[in-house]
């Protein structure tokens, strides 16, 4: 049986959201945050045992819910067509805007259209004003960083109790380290702290007494996994906002307090400290947003003004401060990481410095969508002013930023790219450059139906007018954009492509060029029963009127577009290739088109093709 964590996973992507295995944890986490603070902490538990119990039921029942729900609101719902109980009805839609409330901590790149700006999950405060009931008012009072021995983070947990205890309200606190959130909820009814943690969904509330501050303390290490390690994660404290003001005054005394100072003040040993995968108190502060602390590591430098901090280092997987900013579009974080500089005035982050699979900052802001953050990537340059980022740099796939921007479907960010400049005014970024299967781009664009996308490509030119984008690319299949166009139906892409012209208006892109089989686009339409992509084809003329495109080209094995169509049984496309004027009299395995066709009882397309064929030697097509 699976466990909560792979359920909603799961689950997340059953209902239709984009797929994804990661942001399980903070779903969870700011989730149950919500329910506690909205006093719904009973509610979020059975809700989670709900769908621990039906989740192989899903999306199924959601189906049935909506369905029922629609006759109810026409009075239509009778004992007799309700599948349902009302309660039950009532649970499934709940769980269904648990989702919806939750895919935007989970994955909130994908929706700046309802942030109004692009935003990462190191911002959860600007999240829960979407993503929670209006009643709670949630508001992040403050926040702070640390990596924290096993005896620190003992001093920490005795530190919060402290704060409970002369707070004497509730609070929660989210803690996120370099890959995973925790809720750490006090409730001063119970005096209690509940742990809320995906893949611990059943932890019992733990009494907030001296005796238990350890048992707290290495439980954090467990669920963070840093057993025997430094635990690195970021603070964010919560409450609501009719509470702020007073628990802001029990908070600013907090951070004054001397055990508070002790595990936080920055030390040349604790700037050196890395968590089990690798990430420092700069990398934790630069993925969470925590500018206050990162500006402060900038000014930790020895006697003879040299940096003591690695604002280089990686974590395990490669990912550096600068790429984890950049994913999350941190302009703040970015502008503090730009202007450290070495001794000598050069820039000191390397902002081109690749993960282990070959991504880089650049790689990393496109693959969220984030332009601003590209832009202020182009701007980064050194004395002689030029741009220090590399746009054109591969991953390990042999994928760029413009090829990720393409995958997505990004308008915005490819707009962006394609902005940046040399200084005589060429193009910074190569959009030609394809992955290690040979897709570029425009291959990607292509095969995904991206139109907009396709046009800003094709929109590329030079200074000459000639388009700057090889639509005849191949991928190592031999696939060109026509080609995936045409096996993906994408009609409006194919009529994008015969738009695409030299500056005396001949056609540039070649709609005949098979691929390594010898399957044209043409075999691929007519296969496939892509009548409007064949339309689209047979409209391709030269300016004397003749047909650009060959339907009766072989492929590798000597079969014709005809003799596809025959097979298919498909009259609409066997006289659409009759009226393009396919020749009838070849042969392929010693048959005619017309014999094909009679010889599978296709006698329509017989009658057709007996009306049509001609009085005349055949002509061979075998190799």
């Amino acid at each position: 049986m699976l466990d909560l964590h792979h359920i909603l996973v799961q689950l997340h992507n059953d209902l239709g959201y984009a797929a994804n295995d990661e942001g399980a944890c903070a779903l969870y986490a700011e989730k149950a945050i919500d329910a506690f603070l909205a006093g719904e902490r009973d509610v979020f538990n059975f809700r989670n045992q709900y769908i621990s119990k039906k989740y192989t039921q899903f999306p199924g029942l959601f189906f049935q819910a909506k369905e029922e729900g629609k006759l109810l609101s026409r009075k239509e719902l009778t004992s007799e067509n309700a599948f349902l109980s009302d309660v039950e009805r009532q649970m499934i839609f709940d769980v269904a805007a648990f989702f919806d409330q939750g895919e935007l901590y989970m994955q909130p790149e994908r929706y700046t259209a309802v942030f109004g700006t692009p935003i990462s999950q190191n911002s959860p405060e600007k999240i829960a004003y979407y993503a929670q009931p209006l009643a709670i008012n949630r508001h992040q009072l403050d926040s702070f960083s640390g990596i924290y021995t096993e005896k620190e983070l003992h001093q920490y947990i005795i530190s919060m109790r402290q704060l409970a205890q002369n707070y004497a309200g509730d609070f929660a606190l989210s803690l996120g380290s370099d890959n995973h959130r925790i809720g750490l909820c006090y409730s001063h009814s119970d005096n209690c702290w509940q742990l809320n943690d995906v893949n611990q969904p059943d932890l019992p509330p733990i009494p907030a007494v001296d005796a238990n501050d350890q048992l707290i303390a290495y439980a954090l290490q467990l669920l963070f996994n840093d057993k025997n390690n430094n635990c690195a994660f970021i603070t964010r404290l919560i409450t609501t906002n009719s509470c702020k003001e007073r628990f802001k005054a029990h908070v600013d005394g907090f951070f004054n307090e001397e055990h508070f100072k002790n595990i936080h003040e920055i030390t040349t040993e604790r700037v050196h400290r890395v968590n089990s995968r690798g990430a420092t108190l700069a990398w934790i502060a630069a993925k969470n947003g925590d500018a206050k602390t990162l500006d402060c590591l900038t000014r930790f430098k020895a006697d003879n003004g040299e940096h003591l901090v690695d604002f280089n280092q990686s974590t395990k997987d490669g990912i550096t401060p600068a790429c984890v900013a950049a994913n999350n579009g941190d302009i703040a974080i970015l502008h503090i990481l730009e202007n450290i500089k070495k001794a000598d005035g050069t820039h000191l982050v390397n902002f081109n410095k690749p993960a282990l699979n070959g991504v880089t900052p650049a790689y990393m802001a496109a693959l969220t969508g984030q332009p601003e953050a590209l832009r202020f990537l182009a701007q980064i340059k050194d004395a002689d002013g030029k741009i220090l980022v590399d746009f054109n740099l591969q991953a390990n796939d042999g994928a760029t930023p413009a090829f990720i921007a393409a995958n997505k479907g990004n308008d915005e960010v490819l707009s962006v790219l394609v902005s940046f400049k040399t200084p005589d005014g060429a193009p910074l970024v190569d959009f030609n450059l394809p992955t290690l299967n040979g897709a570029t781009p425009a291959f990607i664009a292509s095969q995904e139906g991206y139109t907009k996308t396709l046009r800003v490509l094709a929109n590329l030119k030079s200074s000459e007018g000639m388009p700057l984008i090889d639509f005849n690319k191949s991928t190592i299949d031999g696939a060109t954009p026509v080609f995936i166009a045409t096996l993906s139906g994408h009609a409006e892409i194919l009529r994008i492509l015969t738009g695409i012209k030299t500056p005396d208006g001949l056609p540039l892109v070649d709609f005949n060029k098979p691929e390594n089989n010898g399957f044209t686009p043409v075999h691929m339409a007519v296969q496939l029963d892509q009548i409007e992509a064949l339309r689209v084809l047979a409209s391709i003329k030269a300016p004397d009127g003749r047909l650009l495109v060959d339907f009766n080209k072989p492929s590798n094995d000597g079969i014709m577009p005809i003799f596809i169509a025959v097979s298919n049984g498909n009259l609409e496309i066997v006289k659409l290739l009759i009226d393009v004027g396919v020749k009838l009299d070849c042969l392929f395995d010693g048959r005619t088109p017309l014999q094909f066709a009679e010889g599978q009882g296709h006698i329509e397309i017989a009658s057709l093709l007996r009306a049509a064929t001609q009085d005349k030697e055949p002509l061979t097509y075998r190799f």
